[in-house]
């Protein structure tokens, strides 16, 4: 199993984290995922542009920014682009937020950066649009202007080098 992702360049990270402090122990605000799959997948052309457009926060334990690359507000599976921005490891997610389980096999799981796939499926819409969120604890803010930040080209990493990667002080 591999990730595909943009990193964000350490100029973008810091300008995020000013605007936008972490809630929650566990801080990221590092890279934007393309896709999760086998190591024989093909890394993308560099984003051309990466904006954030707005916040989602689920008032328990997660925070992430809302993305859109190259204007468009969802990757090629569907979900929604976003940077984990800090969540809290020491909690479960609601099962709503299981995004790999099977309708009706959602499970309550620690916060992970996974975790804001299901956060954000739950309060946008198939356009990146907010949606009235089934649990009123949960909240998005979209920006009057989106913030315009940097990325490097898209880097690919098996799962066994992004948790060195993590466990070595790197936040990918």
């Amino acid at each position: 199993m591999s990730t595909i992702c943009y990193e964000i360049d350490k100029p973008s990270k810091n300008m995020l984290m000013h605007r936008f402090p972490p809630k929650y122990p566990e801080i990221r605000y590092d890279h934007i995922t393309i896709q999760m799959g086998g190591l024989d997948a093909q890394a993308p052309d560099p984003a051309e542009t990466v904006e954030v457009v707005g916040i989602a926060d689920d008032g328990n334990g997660l925070e992430a920014l809302i993305v859109r690359v190259n204007g468009t507000p969802t990757r090629k599976d569907g979900k929604a682009w976003h940077i984990t921005a800090s969540f809290d490891p020491s909690k479960n997610a609601p099962a709503a937020f299981d995004v790999f389980a099977k309708p009706g096999e959602e499970k309550e799981k620690p916060y992970k950066p996974v975790t804001s796939n299901g956060l954000l499926a739950q309060v946008l819409d198939e356009d990146g649009n907010p949606k009235t969120p089934a649990n009123p604890q949960w909240q998005v803010k979209m920006f009057d202007k989106p913030i315009l930040i940097q990325t490097h080209p898209a880097v690919q990493y098996s799962t066994m080098e992004l948790k060195q990667l993590q466990e070595g002080g790197k936040s990918v």
